[in-house]
């Protein structure tokens, strides 16, 4: 059997709390990927990948460009919410919530109150971009 990633744990945790989230990711040269996880913004919607969507993954404090779930945790990693928008789409980059990464359930419960009220989540966003 082998270890849960942080993406898995974030997944159960999620679950937990009756909210379903979804891995993604890309792959580059040389067998690297990026890897996060997308939630619809709202209660019961699936993502929408044409509109506005949360993404959750692991980022470096020191600003690395790596975005992952799937690798083991290293000193420093963080969770990073971003709420991102399709190209076409009218959308807020980042939201910029960090949360340490061994403290899943406060993440957890934080995703869970957003998605309860949507509205939130973008005003949220607008009030750090000022």
């Amino acid at each position: 059997m082998s270890t849960p990633t942080p993406g898995d744990n974030l997944i159960s945790a999620l679950a937990q709390r009756g909210v379903t989230a979804h891995r993604d990711g890309d792959s580059f040269i040389g067998n690297d990927r990026n890897s996060w996880l997308t939630l619809a913004l709202a209660e019961n919607t699936p993502p929408d990948m044409d509109g506005h969507f949360l993404l959750i993954y692991l980022a470096d404090p020191d600003g690395g460009d790596e975005v992952t779930v799937d690798r083991p945790v290293e000193p420093g990693d963080h969770w990073l919410t971003v709420i991102g928008g399709a190209v076409d789409a009218p959308h807020v980059e980042v939201l910029g919530r960090t949360f340490p990464v061994a403290d899943v359930a406060t993440l957890a419960a934080y995703i869970t109150g957003w998605r309860r009220d949507p509205a939130r989540v973008l005003r949220e966003a607008a009030a750090d971009t000022d």
